[in-house]
């Protein structure tokens, strides 16, 4: 037997056997005490009460498969018992009525289940009026009694099983909202990942483009060289969105309460938290900031001279979210540097705190030439005023409405920081990033 045939059968026994089990303890035990004493019952058991009794507690087990069945079952059972005069508890016989009468509750609507609850109690009243009757027991007063205390026995618990529904339905209903809403973040997470590696990708891509086709005819070599550079950046995009798009159908991406860390070639290590990930995504390289001089070299192949600079002490290895936010800002703002800036000159500013990580990205204008890192480049800037100069296809800046911030400040607040973008007091732009080491609570 497996074992999930073995776990069917611990169900099974937890949820019907033990309670019908129960049941039957119950009612024989009480109703053999009652009958010992015998209090002013009509009739001693006998073999016919104790196989009624049997019988309503055998019908326990059609509690979580057929309640309605239960409640009729149990309704005739009992109102036949009652009605014979037989001994009635403590605890009463109508025990298994009421639990009957909660599972109808807890699992049919309202209406089917006030109608059914209905005709049971006045199975049963009926049967407890007729045992009276029997027992020659003129009190009216006790009829009225005995009516209201049978609907009550039905009504509470038909009650407490269907408000126990409607809470049920409100919390699978709560957590149906809450996984939209997840799988809606997983998507926009998703959507960032793709817009920064395609966006950044795309932008030193068109940049060597246009030095390419300036050069061409008259510097072959340097048209070779942009033309080189454009083959390595879309490789590297290629591949890094390969890789993203990967751990998207792995199920293994970075998803916000995820406290992964990466080593020093940025792969994602932290045995407890990948412990179910399969071995091809565990080592699986993903973008960090040991991509950063990489990313940096693309930039100034690009014609954009970047200096880095770091300051202060924190963690041995970032945890993986902080990691790939503080990569996402540098290359998020460069992008927009190498998009909007014009002839510039950027400075990238790392500072770990004990806390948090500061990321400060800023550029300065260059008046009057292009400070140019690659020959091609220089070829360029040798002939400001050709309508294809590099960079200069944006006047001043405006990128701090664009997708890409939104996309990081939509990011440093899944992480509890804060990116701020706006211009410097002596001209240029800058984007400074604050990100928490630990997620805030919320």
């Amino acid at each position: 037997m497996d074992v999930r045939k073995l776990a069917a059968v611990g169900r099974c026994l937890r949820a019907d056997i033990l309670p019908a089990a129960a049941t039957a303890a119950v009612l024989f035990l009480s109703s053999t005490q009652v009958d010992h004493e015998w209090v002013g019952f009509n009739r001693r058991l006998d073999g016919v009460g104790y196989l009624l009794l049997a019988a309503a507690a055998a019908v326990v087990l059609l509690r979580r498969y057929k309640p309605l069945v239960m409640l009729a079952a149990e309704s005739v059972l009992v109102s036949t018992y009652l009605a014979a005069g037989y001994p009635n508890g403590p605890p009463p016989v109508p025990l298994p009525l009421a639990v009957a009468a909660f599972s109808v509750g807890a699992r049919l609507p309202a209406v089917p289940t006030a109608v059914a609850a209905g005709a049971a109690g006045v199975t049963v009243v009926g049967g407890e009026l007729i045992g009276d009757a029997l027992a020659d027991d003129d009190a009216g007063w006790t009829h009225w009694a005995v009516g209201t205390l049978g609907i009550l026995w039905l009504a509470v618990p038909a009650l407490i099983g269907g408000l126990l529904q409607v809470a049920r339905r409100s919390a699978a209903q709560a957590e149906g909202e809450a996984q939209r809403a997840r799988v809606e973040q997983e998507r926009l997470r998703l959507y960032r990942e793709v817009h920064d590696v395609v966006g950044h990708g795309l932008s030193v891509i068109s940049l060597q483009a246009g030095v390419a086709l300036h050069v061409f005819d008259r510097r072959p070599e340097q048209a070779r060289a942009a033309l080189e550079a454009i083959r390595r950046t879309s490789h590297d995009a290629l591949e890094e969105l390969r890789a993203t798009l990967a751990l998207t159908r792995l199920g293994v991406g970075f998803r916000p309460g995820q406290d992964g860390t990466r080593d020093s070639a940025g792969v994602l290590t932290d045995g407890s938290e990948n412990a179910g990930w399969s071995d091809n995504a565990r080592h699986m390289p993903l973008t960090g900031l040991a991509r950063l001089d990489g990313m940096l070299a693309q930039v100034r192949r690009a014609g954009l001279p970047v200096d880095l600079v770091t300051s202060g002490e924190g963690p041995e290895v970032l945890p993986a979210e902080v990691d790939l936010a503080v990569f996402r800002v540098i290359q998020e703002s460069l992008t927009n540097v190498l998009r909007h800036a014009g002839p510039a000159r950027a400075r990238v500013e790392i500072c770990y705190e004990p806390d948090q990580v500061v990321v400060r990205v800023c550029d300065e204008p260059v008046s009057g030439q292009l400070v140019s890192a690659t020959p091609a480049v220089a070829a360029i800037d040798a002939e400001p005023g050709n309508p294809e100069h590099l960079n200069s296809v944006a006047v001043g800046h405006e990128h701090g409405h664009g997708h890409g911030l939104r996309g990081l400040r939509e990011r440093a607040v899944d992480l509890g920081g804060t990116v701020i973008a706006g211009p410097r007091p002596d001209h240029g732009w800058q984007v400074r990033a604050v990100l928490p080491l630990r997620r805030a609570s919320t």
